[in-house]
């Protein structure tokens, strides 16, 4: 499989995503039901998927830096994200009543 298509890369990156994130929730002590299942493998293999934006600003960034950048977004998952994004970007303002 040759990785320089970007549609190889980007179908291994969501397929290595989804495979992480499913062995997340068997992992932990989550029930297991097919909808939170199949919740988990599609936002896992998004966020597996996103790995390439590195190439925008790096763009000599070599494929195992695109792999490893993958495993580790589906690694924080979702809300672990929106943790890392809101403590980099600081409490929003508050807006002064009417």
């Amino acid at each position: 499989m040759d990785l320089k298509q970007p549609e190889n890369l980007l179908a291994t990156l969501a397929t290595v995503g989804a495979v992480i994130g499913l062995g997340q929730l068997l992992a932990s002590s989550e029930e297991l039901k097919l909808r939170r299942v199949m919740g988990r493998c599609i936002a896992s293999a998004a966020l597996g998927a996103c790995a390439p934006l590195i190439l925008v600003f790096s763009p000599e960034a070599s494929m195992p830096v695109v792999f490893a950048l993958g495993c580790a977004l589906v690694s924080l998952g979702v809300s672990g994200l929106e943790r890392v994004i809101a403590r980099v970007i600081g409490p929003k303002p508050t807006e002064e009543p009417k």
